[in-house]
């Protein structure tokens, strides 16, 4: 069945129909039309395209072109896949342009149908995607919607490179990427730090540009993780103190403009979403790139130190905290010239201000355990690290990175404060008395356990660690109680920690 337009908005607007029926019958034309592969993909673009079309049918096109392309496109150049070359090739020279100039909610879905053509294709099979999303970057001297969307498809096309292991071929086209975009990328970056840092950007009449730049500042941020998670680039390298100096000043900014924070205790805000990014970012460098990073580590690390101890307890909060947690890990796990957990005091601190709060249940982790179906699955999730970006976890990933080169230290410093909530909380039967005894658990796990696996648990314990004497004393007692209450939360949620 081949299609044309018009043909083609009535099957669309039919899809849209409440009637289970008409819904159906429009859904076998389409299953017929794709037999044609190029005309209806090119029928669809046009609907995209069209203003005169309801913005419903143009989005319900643009969703079903992905989903079309995520079917057909062929996952080697030698193959059809139902879209012939000639027609993949009419695709590849319009949909940049296309996907710039409709509103939002459609540039979303055409972004990700070039992601998806992207990652089998780029850079080999489209050489002319990244050109063209480099001169969309550099035209006109003001940061448009055209260029901000041109920056979110770069790093999309470009996020693929974290998640593949170094290669010779990996290296080629990362060679290829960086002589393209690295200039346009480090450019970028200090035009919008420079204006993002400006003090009429404050204004409440600047609400908008202030949330604009904060965007287009994240996924810079990405991107700089993207191009140097598999190698780090020579001209990063160069550049680093215009990058580092950066992220400092990110990771100290305090006098953000209002549209830049949480909107609620839930939902993380652009600040949030910028200071995770900068953790991440110099977490790898950390994990990966020592000497680059180490004129700039005792700063980071007194920073995130300080923005962790004044970061409220809100969900809005845990990635950042979560993020923050795991740099100050990675940095504590490397032996630095000067090393800021070396200094008076220091690892007393990050255990007394960011581990335990962070190992403590709040009220959201009581109700994400009655969340869960079962108590097992609690219980599973936790001993297969499926929470790895809960703030507890972090924190008792941060004690293992302490305790790499500090472990005596450390050690010491928790077991006294293990000590110190059980004696006080006493025989107490209050809900922080059950939240107390709960820290103490994943305390004395963080501590003793050095090395496990999911199979066999701890293969590796701190001798340090009286575990036995812990589990006789403390916990033995407790399993040997009747079942919890309904009305004891935090006590069913340290009966599962036990377990």
């Amino acid at each position: 069945m081949a299609v044309n337009q018009a043909e083609l908005s009535q099957v669309m607007t039919a899809t849209l129909s409440p009637d289970l029926n008409v819904r159906r019958q429009a859904e076998e034309k389409l299953t017929q039309a794709e037999s044609a592969g190029g005309v209806l993909t090119s029928s669809l673009l046009q609907l995209v395209a069209s203003g005169n079309e309801q913005l419903a049918v143009r989005l319900a096109s643009s969703i079903y072109f992905k989903n079309y392309i995520k079917r057909h496109w062929p996952e080697s150049p030698d193959e059809n896949g139902g879209i012939s070359e000639e027609n993949r090739n009419l695709m590849k020279s319009h949909l940049v342009d296309l996907m710039l100039s409709v509103p939002a909610p459609l540039m979303a879905q055409l972004r990700e149908s070039i992601k998806i053509i992207s990652d089998l294709d780029f850079p080999a099979g489209w050489p002319t995607l990244l050109p063209t999303l480099v001169q969309r970057l550099t035209s006109g001297s003001d940061l448009s919607d055209a260029q901000f969307g041109a920056l979110e498809t770069a790093a999309t096309v470009f996020e693929k490179y974290r998640y593949l292991v170094r290669s010779n071929e990996v290296l080629r086209e990362l060679q290829y990427i960086l002589k393209e975009f690295q200039e346009v990328h480090l450019a970028l970056y200090r035009k919008i730090m420079q204006e993002i840092f400006s003090p009429t950007l404050r204004e409440a009449s600047q609400a908008a540009k202030a949330a604009k730049l904060a965007k287009l500042l994240v996924v810079e941020l990405e991107i700089f993780y993207d191009l140097n998670v598999v190698d780090i680039p020579e001209y990063y390298e160069d550049n680093s103190a215009t990058w580092f100096e950066g992220f400092l000043r990110l990771l100290e900014w305090q006098d953000v403009p209002a549209a830049l924070k949480a909107p609620d205790d839930k939902t993380p805000g652009a600040i949030e979403n910028l200071k995770a990014q900068v953790c991440r970012n110099v977490a790898l460098y950390a994990d990966k790139y020592q000497e680059q990073v180490e004129p700039y580590i005792c700063g980071v690390v007194k920073s995130v130190w300080t923005l962790l101890v004044s970061t409220s307890p809100n969900g809005s909060n845990d990635q950042l905290v979560s993020a923050g947690i795991k740099l100050l890990s990675s940095a504590a796990s490397t032996k630095w010239t000067k090393s800021p957990f070396e200094e008076a005091n220091s690892l007393q601190a990050i255990c007394e201000h960011v581990v335990l709060p962070n190992i403590k249940l709040r009220d959201s982790d009581v109700e994400d355990f009655f969340d869960n179906p079962t108590v097992r699955e609690y219980i599973r999730r936790d001993m297969e690290s499926a929470d790895q970006d809960t703030r507890r976890r972090a924190a008792m990933e941060l004690v293992k990175g302490l305790s790499k080169l500090y472990e005596q230290q450390v050690t010491d410093i928790l077991v006294r404060y293990v000590q110190m909530l059980l004696q006080s909380v006493g025989t107490s039967t209050t809900e922080d008395a059950w939240r107390a005894r709960d820290a103490c658990v994943y305390l004395i796990i963080a501590t003793a356990a050095k090395a496990q696996t999911r199979s066999k648990g701890a293969s590796i314990v701190n001798s340090a660690v009286d575990v036995p004497a812990f589990f006789e004393q403390q916990l033995m007692p407790e399993l040997s109680q009747a079942i919890p209450a309904e009305n004891e939360a935090s006590r069913a949620v340290l009966r599962a920690s036990i377990l």
